[in-house]
């Protein structure tokens, strides 16, 4: 059993799916219901040990009895196997019983042997049972969400033109700025500070992502566009980045059965390239004109184009480049999403 407060988080019998189908059998309750949970499973089990054992007892007596003559420690037995209220209580009586007569009977230890037996195993048994039951009503923290909030915003549609439609298109850049923020907090919080570990780091299915830095890796470029540096070779400046394997459910939580869950992997190379060569300044069209004077200022901050690749996209009919850097905003744009406020040739 899991236990939770927040709306977010679905109550009722679930699966968890990373601890397979048995032992992932789960049931999330609120804190209030899981006490409730508790003390009934408490008292479930004693009534339960309680009653079986009364049945036990009945049973045994019924076995033991017949028409034969026998000698008062068997007759102790019984009467104490018609009166006992508990295990514990009756191994206790047995001891008095076995003790008692220790000295008058025959082979008194090994008859009172298997009553004993049968009372200390119901005693472990349902002792057991009792730790078994912290062990089910134990607090985690996964759950199982069902907010209506999960999946991602669709930014690609057409402006609308009512103006409620266009309050709703606005609100989703509100929700992805905030997204930001809290991601960026999230970040400073829980992956940058290595001191100590805050409560709020436990929201995700793994608290640190995994990373395998390679600090002498082969630069990804051609080699005219790489660096090298004296006495080293071209393969010493770049720095490669390796997360492994990122399982859908033990990774990013996505509560799935192996064989619905996926797997995916990042790698990134970072190396030092060359401009020399591979840019150009992108002057105005109209340069000569006040406006432009205004907007993009000498030529000194004119944009600058950088060439390492193919450009498409509807950017590329204007300044046909990998992507645009301007020096006067310190604003670098990708040709594919670019948009030019003046011609640019």
């Amino acid at each position: 059993m899991l236990s939770a407060d927040k709306a977010t988080v679905y109550t009722g019998f679930w699966t968890n799916w990373a601890r397979d189908r048995i032992l992932g059998s789960t049931l999330t309750l609120s804190s209030r219901g899981g006490l409730y949970l508790v003390a009934f499973l408490a008292l479930f089990v004693r009534w339960s040990g309680s009653h079986l054992w009364s049945i036990i007892c009945f049973t045994t007596f019924r076995i033991r009895t017949n028409a034969e003559v026998r000698d008062v420690l068997f007759h102790d037995q019984q009467v104490l196997l018609r009166n006992s209220g508990s295990s514990t209580n009756a191994l206790w009586q047995l001891a008095r019983i076995t003790a008692r007569w220790r000295k008058t009977t025959h082979e008194h230890l090994t008859r009172s042997l298997s009553l004993v037996l049968l009372a200390g195993l119901h005693a472990v048994v349902f002792a057991a049972c009792g730790i078994f039951v912290a062990k089910v009503s134990g607090t985690s923290d996964d759950v199982l969400l069902r907010s209506h909030q999960c999946g991602t915003l669709d930014d690609t549609q057409p402006l609308p033109e009512s103006d409620t439609s266009f309050n709703s298109f606005l609100s989703t850049f509100a929700i992805e700025n905030e997204n930001i923020r809290i991601s960026s907090n999230y970040v400073a919080s829980c992956f940058r500070n290595t001191s100590s570990t805050p409560a709020n780091c436990e929201s995700y299915a793994r608290k640190r992502p995994r990373w395998d830095l390679t600090e002498q890796a082969t630069c990804p470029f051609t080699g005219d566009m790489c660096y090298s540096a004296p006495h080293m070779t071209t393969a010493n400046l770049a720095v490669h980045l390796d997360s492994s394997l990122i399982n859908s459910d033990l990774d990013l939580g996505i509560n799935a059965p192996t064989s619905e869950r996926i797997t995916i992997r990042k790698t990134l190379t970072c190396a030092p390239i060359k401009t020399e060569g591979f840019s150009r300044t992108v002057r105005p069209a109209n340069a000569s004109s006040d406006w432009v004077a205004s907007v993009v200022g000498n030529s000194s901050y004119w944009p600058v184009a950088f060439d390492y690749g193919p450009a498409t996209g509807a950017a590329a009919l204007a300044a046909p480049a990998t992507f645009l850097f301007n020096p006067g905003t310190l604003l670098e744009t990708s040709s594919q999403g670019m948009a030019s406020p003046y011609g640019l040739k």
